[in-house]
């Protein structure tokens, strides 16, 4: 028989271990401090080897990205409503929910198996994926150990065993509502194009200055049309704040501005609320009943789907969602809405905007705007054929540029002529004509990174292996805006040894600075070749393929290894000049092709404004 140790105790191992007569593989799936203490110790237990972790996620990734499309638009078309809609899982996107990781993980630890008869020792706390592992288990006949942790995590108990999320997200609401309502516009006769948004703290820079994530500058384009514009979304966090903001910058706009900014429960009636906290509450109760098939590939993943739905009315997140379709009815009875604009990923939020349109208001024109990069792994802008009759989608869906476009059109089968490409509201950066001189040697390395603190940690630990025996590169790191370094406690033990600073300068400042720009998954990498600035893309291996450049060749050089890193650079440099700059150009057309810079023709787009 075949045995299985799953786990994240360092003794529960130990003592399996000295059970166990077999040799032994480990995987670790968490690379955590308690993990990386585990593995250390694996190193040096005898007949005990690790498997190539980035390896496996590599060939587990060439066929699942589609597979899991498949599957989970099947499972959409047999479950498709209005309350399963809610759910966030059910827009594919594999960063949304846990529910992409942990199918793709339980492919990892199943393959595995089909492959080896030694005792498999997986590192991981995940206790999803421990329940789904063990359903699997009895039907196999393999042996399976696991250890049950006595500690108690308040949080996840008060979230699955009492409705406070959901209370404190109507009483959130609640509290917004009656704030904002005095804020609504009182010409109610007007023809307005509504702009549906979410409201970060950046997006109030002062309460003058309101500039949205996602369509910057654009209602300053209605206001010189003199087409009535209103903007309505969800606040994202620091409410509170963000609410005394948009109280401020609603109070100057009187005399400034003429277009409103307003949380979406600003036209809600007390009605809409309690309903949806009601409703909330039912499925907090009762969760939605599973139909349909859940065999994936030979297994069935029934207990990760079922958790799923769980965790979905769990959250607050069911009750703020539902309030987005509430929205959409009352606003289109309360004023005349031509068209209206959202941002495009295909949210569950976005779908209970469009069926209430589609319901109170159908003559409303919705556009949705793709307004960001597109990777293999963004599943959610791919729709089954299952889909395509039961799915709310806008009227039309603008891209960032012609790449996109036709990405879309071609996997993501979606319906004739609903995608056209436009441009990037948000890269202002690629309006740059000419390109800057070459640089020799390239010795100032600009690391990007994006995602999550494990690609942080992945990526820092692969180039500073990479440049260990080098003192010939000046290192800057640039975090993501939202993931500070100080705030990367998932970094656990990782020390660098080369030395390296922190951006704290413009991205503008730093691509002037950089000779090379390193990055895993941010879209960085496509403003720097926009630049002229060779890019190298790191594959660490993760559970997704996340480079918006994939399929690029231009001016980006791929790695998987970290001993490949400074032969690249220094292939880069014996590139003769004249074939350099041509290459340059090339990169410049493409970053074009996929963020177009703003032009008058293209915003009319948006506008709906044609000459």
């Amino acid at each position: 028989m075949k045995t299985l140790l799953v786990s994240c105790d360092l003794r529960h191992i130990k003592s399996a271990l000295r059970q166990n007569s077999q040799p032994s593989h480990y995987i670790d799936l968490i690379c955590t401090p308690a993990s990386r203490k585990i593995t250390a110790y694996l190193e040096e237990y005898p007949a005990t080897l690790p498997l190539d972790k980035s390896s496996i996620f590599r060939t587990i990734n060439a066929k699942f990205t589609y597979m899991y499309s498949d599957f989970m638009s099947q499972l959409n078309a047999a479950n498709y409503s209005l309350k399963w809609w809610v759910l966030p899982f059910t827009n594919k996107n594999p960063l949304a929910t846990n529910l992409y990781r942990n199918v793709f993980e339980f492919m990892v630890v199943s393959s595995i198996f089909e492959t080896t008869q030694e005792t498999i020792i997986v590192i991981t706390d995940n206790k999803t994926l421990k329940k789904q592992i063990a359903y699997w288990a009895r039907t196999k006949n393999i042996k399976i150990l696991q250890t049950r942790s006595w500690l108690i995590n308040w949080k996840p108990i008060i979230r699955r065993y009492t409705c406070l999320p959901t209370i404190l997200a109507f009483a959130k609401s609640l509290s917004i509502w009656f704030c904002a309502r005095r804020f609504r516009p009182s010409n109610q006769n007007n023809e307005y194009h509504l702009i549906c948004t979410l409201f970060h703290e950046n997006s109030f820079i002062d309460e003058t200055n309101y500039r949205d994530v996602y369509f910057p500058n654009l209602s300053d384009e209605f206001h010189k049309l003199k087409l009535s514009v209103i903007t309505c979304g969800l606040i994202q966090e620091s409410w509170s704040k963000q609410l005394s903001k948009i109280a401020k910058f609603n109070r100057h706009k009187d005399t400034e501005f003429t277009n409103p900014v307003l949380p979406i429960e600003s036209y809600l009636t007390l009605t809409d609320i309690l309903k949806c906290f009601f409703e909330a509450l039912k499925y907090y109760l009762k969760p939605i009943q599973l139909k349909g098939n859940t065999i994936y590939g030979t297994a069935d993943i029934k207990p990760l789907i079922k958790e799923a739905i769980i965790d979905s009315t769990r959250t607050g997140t069911y009750f703020l969602t539902l309030l987005v379709y509430y929205f959409a009815r009352r606003i289109s009875k309360t004023i005349s809405v031509k068209r209206c604009l959202f941002p495009y990923e295909n949210r569950s939020w976005e779908k209970m905007l469009l069926q209430g349109f589609i319901e109170t208001s159908p003559i409303t024109r919705t556009i949705g705007y793709q307004h960001a990069s597109i990777t293999k792994s963004h599943t959610n802008f791919v729709i089954g054929r299952e889909e395509l009759e039961i799915l709310p989608l806008p009227d039309k869906i603008l891209t960032t540029g012609p790449y996109v476009k036709d990405w879309m059109s071609l996997y993501g089968n979606y319906p004739k002529d609903i995608i056209e490409a436009s441009c990037a509201l948000r890269q202002p950066i690629l309006t740059r004509q000419t390109l800057p001189e070459r640089r020799k040697p390239l010795n100032h390395i600009l690391i990007v990174l994006a995602s999550s603190a494990e690609e942080y940690r992945e990526t820092l630990a692969f180039v500073d292996t990479a440049l260990l025996q080098s003192d010939n590169f000046h290192v800057r790191i640039r975090p993501h805006p939202t993931i500070p370094i100080t705030s990367t406690a998932d970094f656990g033990d990782f020390r660098a040894v080369i030395p390296f600073s922190v951006s704290t300068s413009s991205l503008d400042e730093d691509l002037y600075w950089a000779d090379v720009v390193i990055y895993c998954s941010s879209t960085v990498g496509i403003e720097a070749i926009a630049k002229g600035i060779p890019v190298i893309h790191v594959d660490i291996g993760s559970f997704i393929d996340n480079d918006p450049m994939f399929g690029c060749a231009i001016l980006k050089w791929d790695i998987l290894k970290y001993q490949d890193l400074i032969p690249t650079i220094k292939d880069i440099e014996t590139i003769p000049d004249d074939q350099f700059k041509s290459i340059q150009e090339a990169a410049l057309a493409y970053s074009r092709d996929y963020l177009t810079p703003v032009d008058t023709d293209l915003i009319q787009k948006f506008t709906g404004c044609y000459p």
